[in-house]
């Protein structure tokens, strides 16, 4: 594929559309005089091969390459270059059906760039691939030699020289990986080294150190198993002795409750007996109510018919009016009588008033004096039978107290008797004892010495412990809490290299040296700012942009100083604040404005929208959000910005930026917003903050009492010892003959104790109970003898009694008497006033006093049954009070049996839930031959045994490790992976130096091969430049090839020592022959020279044109010279013109000297338009 035609319109100085047409498929050549534009051919080839380094084309921006920048209306570059495609074997990739290709670049003032192939749209990476597959990378152009190659290469050392052959053949990439090999060597050895001091410095001594700890530990167990077992056993034991003894107090309990049931039985039928009674008397009461007010009734009638009759005397009185008149002075002295009757009945009211609260006053004193009445009577009716009552008035007779009494000393004498034989009997045995002791008693008391100084030195040291500072529980609370910490900051930490991983651009890019001034460097502009209106959050993020990654520092000099000092890890924008600058706020108005356009919730000046922790950062606040006013929609923005009293930059949520001067751009991810993932990262780090805090607060608070825990320790080791050791004494005095007769002692006379307690208090009680019985019977006795004094006596009482019984009955009939004669005279006033109600007053008294005589008579009668009623309800009172009591009494006994016991079933309870094998293993407890008989091993023994073997495992628990087992496995566990990590390590190792050698054995060949094909190139193309002469490349002397190259140019048999003695052309030749031989290592179809023969003579010159046709029979050559020497040799000669500002070309065939020497300065103008 080589180059058939270029067109060029607008590009740089060819303002006119300009074709330059048929190229030659091997030598073209372009000349003019300078500036005529020839340059600018080669400039619109690379242009279009898409080269991303415009200085190659001698531009600083794309706009440069459209003429005069666009300013002479000219306001876009076109170039097309025609490729011709018949040689499929050197076909692009996709094009080997094209004979002719067609590849467009246009771009545009306004910064639009566009590729065409074959008049079809194609991406920058489309075109890219398209000319890499023909061997054309411009991004690494060798096929492109341009001026100051050949002097860059003629001063080159032998280093640099082999690296232009490892370019050319690809091993630079081999160089590149064996480095990185290299730095993974470095690495892994690091690592190496690393896991072999954790094993040797840190893992075999800890797990040496606790497989010696293990065996303590077993030990442990072992101990601990045999205190669960016997202490399952004890605990059954005192489980059984108490549920044996809570179901005999049950048993009790049942029969009280029997008792109790019979008693209130019998309460239920005395009391449906006493409802019975209250029923009769109710009706009783209710007959007597009923016949009164029929009696009332029927008198109410009489009356009524009275009063008519009275009506009807009224109407004759009125007849006779007439009669009253004329007696007008007889009326007016009956007025004055009626008044004082008026008077008089008045007064005889109150006094009728107050015999009613005497008469009251009499009822109760009767009341009283017939209970004293009553209960003599009772008294006396059994004197007369021969039965005495008790004096405390509880109803039993005489003689069945002085039983009962009688019962108590009987009962207390046997109690005396019994305690005082087992009193006496213990006295004699603690006599036995003590005589049996003597000879036994010198050992005793050095041990019972001994163990006396060991309970004092125990209690020293429980004093110490009591003062020591050390709290276990508080010291394993915090040592939680300083773990729990740990996990809480690896955990937040791990957040936090998360957040870099995604947020690179924020991890610190400086690298700081010693003693530099860390407060100079305030922080990642978007670390700073905090958001105050989250609502705005899109359009803050596309406001501020990339600012948000500039590094704020405190000044110019600071900045100064890291540039200088190359202290920056990355490119990176810094803004010191005391450079910073900023524009005109947003006029208040105009925001004012915006709100009430779009509603005061969507719209804001942006830099109100956030805030700074520090005033003094206000300014990069005002230098990332000022001037602008963000909203929420891209209408609402566009509203905002293009409103005639506004015309300020708006931004939207939506990512729409608009300009007041008309531009608008759009865009953004509205779900990776950096300033929302610095806020999250801000909490981390406040986080991570407190927890360091708090974790080394309690580090140090550890170290503190770390420092009192090894005291701590071993006073808790000593304890264990001495506890050990008081039991061992306390079993041995206890197990010694001397100790064995002190126990029997001390336990005989705490039975004396306890019998003696008993006997005072049974002394007590048969003395009292004896005195009782004596005055009681003498009492009776007496009774017996003065039975008949007793007897009138009593019955002389029983007549006084009666007396002031009827006395008082008397007292209350004749007031009952006053006060109805009091009614009667009153009564006998009423009828004064008028004469003949008087009369008819009287007549109905004396029918109705008939007729309530009768009547009073059946209510007595009513009334004594009433009585009799009454007396029947009182004594079932009593009979119910008595069982009441009898009631009472079970319930004391019951209660007494529930307090006694309610301890002790509350125990077992409590021993069945804090003991889940009780409920399991119950059913074998006292069972001969199983885990719980209690007859084959002694309950006793066992809990001695168990608190031994307690003391025991106490002393070794200070000395032991109790994690020593699970540490032991988690440390060969560690080692094991140590050791398998170092084994990868290893095997890594050796991968990685294996690839090494093949790298550098692939490298070496490589070279080796190019290295021959290039030197004979470059020998050959020498020869031909020079003639006469001879070039090659050769290591330095010593070295190898892979340490370099240098050249050496030989004349004749004479072999120069260095270039030094070369003259200028001639060294342009040898680096000019070993650039162009380096071109033939790796063909290209077109190859590009601008200007490679400024520095060589004509003859030379020409000796290039030669070598060019001679040595590239398959490449295109398009070559830019102004010496005749060089394109007198071009099968094509094109030469440039400038003409009115504007660059032409003309096209001139030439075959040779005499070709070109006869066609010179006859062109063909009519390819130029």
């Amino acid at each position: 594929m080589f180059i058939k035609s270029i067109e060029l319109d607008g590009f740089k100085s060819y303002a006119r559309r300009t074709e330059i047409k048929d190229f030659d498929p091997l030598f073209n050549a372009i000349t003019g005089l300078n500036g005529s534009g020839k340059s600018n051919i080669l400039d619109s080839i690379c242009f279009l091969l898409g080269i991303s380094q415009l200085t190659q084309v001698r531009a600083t921006s794309l706009n440069d390459l459209v003429y005069k920048n666009g300013q002479a209306g000219i306001t876009r570059a076109t170039v097309s270059i025609t490729f011709d495609n018949r040689d499929k074997e050197k076909s692009p990739i996709g094009y080997h059906d094209s004979d002719k290709i067609v590849v467009t670049r246009q771009i545009n003032v306004n910064g639009k760039n566009k590729y065409m192939i074959n008049g079809v749209h194609a991406q920058n990476n489309r075109v890219a691939d398209f000319f890499q597959s023909v061997g054309m990378n411009i991004n690494n152009p060798h096929f492109l030699i341009m001026q100051g190659r050949v002097t860059k290469v003629m001063n080159m050392k032998p280093m640099e020289i082999l690296s232009m052959i490892e370019e050319a053949t690809g091993t630079r990439m081999y160089e590149s990986k064996k480095d990185s090999c290299t730095r993974a060597i470095e690495k892994k050895q690091l690592k190496y080294n690393e896991l072999t001091k954790i094993l040797n410095e840190d893992l075999h001594p800890q797990i040496e150190k606790l497989k010696g700890d293990r065996e303590s530990y077993m030990r442990y167990q072992q101990l601990t198993r045999e205190i669960e077992h016997s202490q399952k056993f004890v605990i059954a034991f005192k489980y059984h002795s108490l549920d044996e003894k809570l179901q005999s107090a049950d048993e009790a309990k049942a029969r009280l409750e029997a008792e109790l049931q019979n008693a209130r039985e019998e309460e239920s039928r005395l009391k449906e007996t006493q409802a019975q009674s209250e029923e009769s008397l109710k009706n009783m009461m209710e007959q007597n109510e009923a016949e009164e007010g029929t009696q009332m009734a029927e008198n109410e009638a009489k009356l009524k018919h009275l009063r008519n009759t009275e009506a009807k005397k009224l109407g004759e009185k009125k007849a006779e009016q007439d009669k009253v008149k004329r007696h007008q002075q007889k009326t007016e002295k009956l007025k004055k009588t009626v008044k004082n009757t008026e008077q008089t009945i008045n007064a005889k009211e109150v006094a009728r008033e107050k015999m009613q609260n005497a008469h009251e006053s009499n009822e109760a004193k009767m009341k009283a004096a017939e209970e004293d009445y009553n209960k003599a009577t009772n008294m006396l009716e059994q004197l007369r039978v021969g039965t005495a009552v008790s004096a405390d008035g509880s109803g039993k007779t005489m003689a069945d107290e002085a039983i009962e009494k009688r019962q108590i000393v009987s009962t207390k004498e046997t109690v005396l008797k019994t305690t005082t034989a087992k009193i006496k009997r213990n006295n004699n045995d603690i006599n036995n004892l003590k005589r049996q002791m003597t000879k036994a008693s010198s050992s005793y008391n050095a041990d019972k010495k001994q163990l006396d100084k060991v309970v004092g030195e125990l209690d020293k040291v429980n004093a110490e412990l009591d003062q020591g500072g050390f709290n276990e529980e508080e010291y394993a609370r915090m040592s939680t809490r300083h773990n729990n910490l740990e996990n809480q900051y690896e955990d937040l930490k791990s957040q936090e290299t998360r957040f870099y991983e995604h947020f690179n651009r924020l991890e610190d890019p400086l690298r700081y040296p010693p003693n530099f001034d860390r407060r100079k460097i305030i922080g990642f502009a978007g670390k700073l700012i905090r958001v105050q209106k989250k609502e705005f959050l899109p359009a803050l993020e596309k406001t501020a942009g990339g600012k948000l990654y500039n590094l704020v520092v405190d000044s110019s000099a600071t900045a100064q100083y890291i540039f200088k000092n190359k202290l920056l890890k990355r490119r990176i924008t810094i803004l010191p604040l005391d450079k910073l600058s900023v524009g005109r706020n947003v006029d208040p108005r105009k925001i004012q404005k915006a709100k009430s356009l779009v509603g005061g919730p969507n719209a804001e000046a942006a830099v109100n929208c956030v805030s700074v922790d520090d005033p003094e950062l206000d300014i990069v606040a005002k230098f990332l959000f000022g001037g602008i006013i963000v909203t929420n929609t891209n209408n609402m923005a566009s509203s905002i910005c293009y409103d005639r009293d506004i015309k300020t930059k708006t931004i939207s949520n939506d990512g729409g930026v608009y300009d007041p001067s008309g531009s608008i751009a759009g865009g953004g991810d509205k779900n990776f917003l950096i300033l929302k993932e610095v806020e999250k990262l801000r909490e981390i780090e406040n986080q991570i903050e407190d927890i360091n805090k708090e974790y080394y607060d309690l580090q140090d608070r550890l170290k503190e009492m770390d420092s009192f825990q090894a005291k701590f320790q071993k006073l808790n080791g000593k304890k264990a010892q001495m506890t050990a050791m008081l039991e061992q004494l306390k079993d041995k005095l206890q197990n010694s003959e001397f100790g064995r007769q002190q126990a029997e002692i001390d336990a005989l006379e705490e039975e004396v104790k306890d019998m003696q307690a008993v006997y005072d208090e049974a002394k007590v009680e048969y003395d009292k109970a004896l005195t009782e019985a004596k005055e009681i019977e003498t009492r009776m006795h007496n009774l017996e003898k003065n039975r008949d004094q007793e007897l009138k006596k009593m019955e002389k009482d029983c007549a006084l009694k009666k007396k002031k019984m009827d006395d008082e009955l008397m007292r209350i009939e004749e007031a009952n008497a006053g006060y109805e004669s009091m009614g009667m005279e009153i009564a006998g006033l009423k009828e004064e006033l008028e004469e003949a109600k008087a009369a008819l007053q009287k007549a109905s008294e004396e029918s109705v006093d008939s007729q309530l005589q009768g009547f009073m008579d059946e209510c007595n009668a009513l009334k004594a049954e009433i009585d009799k009623t009454r007396k029947e309800i009182k004594e079932n009172e009593r009979r119910i009070k008595n069982q009441l009591a009898e009631i009472q009494k079970c319930d004391q006994k019951i209660q007494f049996f529930d307090e006694t016991n309610a301890a002790e079933m509350r125990l077992r309870a409590k021993m069945r839930e804090e003991n889940e094998f009780i409920e399991s293993d119950q059913s074998m407890f006292a069972k001969s031959g199983g885990p719980y008989d209690f007859k084959a091993t002694n309950p006793q023994k066992a809990e001695k045994n168990l608190k031994k073997v307690i003391a025991m495992r106490d002393q070794l628990d200070g000395q032991i490790n109790h994690r020593s087992m699970a540490l032991l496995v988690q440390a060969e566990k560690q080692e094991q992976e140590v050791i398998t990590k170092r084994r990868d390590v290893v095997e890594e190792l050796e991968q990685i130096e294996g690839s090494i050698m093949a790298l550098d054995k692939s490298k070496k060949k490589e070279i080796t091969e190019a290295y021959q094909q290039v030197n004979r190139d470059f020998g050959r193309i020498f020869s031909t430049l020079l003639p006469g002469a001879t070039a090659k490349l050769a290591p330095p002397e010593g070295k190898s090839v892979l340490e370099g190259l240098e050249f050496k140019v030989g004349f004749g048999s004479v072999w120069k020592e260095n270039l030094g003695e070369l003259s200028g052309g001639q060294r342009s030749l040898v680096a000019l022959s070993l650039i162009l031989a380096m071109l033939l290592l790796k063909p290209a179809p077109i190859y590009i020279l601008d200007e490679v023969d400024a520095a060589l003579d004509l003859s030379h010159t020409q000796n290039i044109g030669t070598m060019l046709k001679q040595q590239f029979q398959k490449s295109q050559f398009v070559i830019v010279s102004l010496k005749d020497g060089m394109y007198e040799n071009a099968s094509v000669l094109y030469r440039t013109k400038f003409v009115d500002g504007v660059s032409t070309v003309a096209r001139i065939t030439s075959g040779g000297k005499k070709g070109a020497a006869a066609k010179k300065g006859k062109e063909n103008d009519g390819i130029a338009t």
